[in-house]
């Protein structure tokens, strides 16, 4: 049976400490990598990450500090990658199957 939810305690911070307990004991001293849709974009899911010894990849979700984040992006630093399957656009009526990256220091919460 589980605890109760602690107090200020999300459903995504339980989510992520239990998951992070279980493997914790599975692979003990092993590192692991969270990867989070937008869904678990917020301080609650990264906290549990950095309390469970996690590293953390998240979608962020396009907020104005992540619309300027990118806008700081030079033009000379995007690199283009080709998708192994191309994804069908329907508004264009394309097939996709390159896009452009770029790193960015940004702090999505604390």
């Amino acid at each position: 049976m589980r605890p109760p939810r602690l107090p200020g305690e999300s459903g995504a911070e339980r989510l992520v400490a239990d998951a992070l307990a279980t493997l914790n004991r599975v692979y003990a001293g092993s590192p692991v990598l969270c990867r989070f849709d937008s869904a678990y974009y917020g301080h609650a899911a990264g906290a549990a990450d950095r309390a469970g010894g996690a590293e953390v990849s998240v979608t962020v979700r396009m907020n104005s500090a992540v619309k300027r984040a990118i806008a700081a992006i030079e033009d000379t630093v995007w690199e283009t990658i080709e998708y192994a399957d191309a994804v069908f656009d329907e508004a264009t009526n394309t097939w996709i199957s390159k896009a452009e990256v770029a790193e960015v220091p940004f702090t999505a919460f604390c």
